[in-house]
């Protein structure tokens, strides 16, 4: 059985008041009713919601937790383990001043400011 249905005009509710300018209703004791009546069943429809979304997290965690702990801390080493490759490597690139070298200046070494004919 379907709720009985409210219908929201102003034959039927005689009490909401269109404000002159078109803009919606006066804001006058009828509208704070249904105002708060609007809020009311949003709150009920909103913990509703969540109590599902609780019992949701709660069986993924559950089920899927101790895998998705597992792999993150792989993850966790393999970023790190790259990360330090990559810095190993950007200093490699670089002389002893912190200059990068150029992958020509090894190819190609010529006299300039960074390589020296004695």
């Amino acid at each position: 059985m379907l709720p009985e249905r409210s219908k929201i005009s102003r034959l039927t509710n005689v009490d909401f008041e269109d404000k002159s300018s078109r803009e919606g209703l006066q804001e006058n004791k009828t509208f704070q009713v249904f105002k708060t009546l609007i809020a009311s069943i949003i709150n009920i429809l909103e913990n509703d919601r969540s109590f599902i979304a609780r019992e949701m997290d709660a069986f993924d965690d559950e089920r899927y937790g101790p895998a998705r702990s597992r792999q993150a801390e792989k993850s966790h080493w393999r970023i790190l383990e790259e990360s330090r490759k990559r810095k190993t490597k950007d200093a490699s690139d670089t002389d002893e001043e912190g200059i990068p070298i150029e992958e020509d200046d090894i190819k190609n070494p010529t006299i300039g400011d960074h390589c020296w004919i004695e």
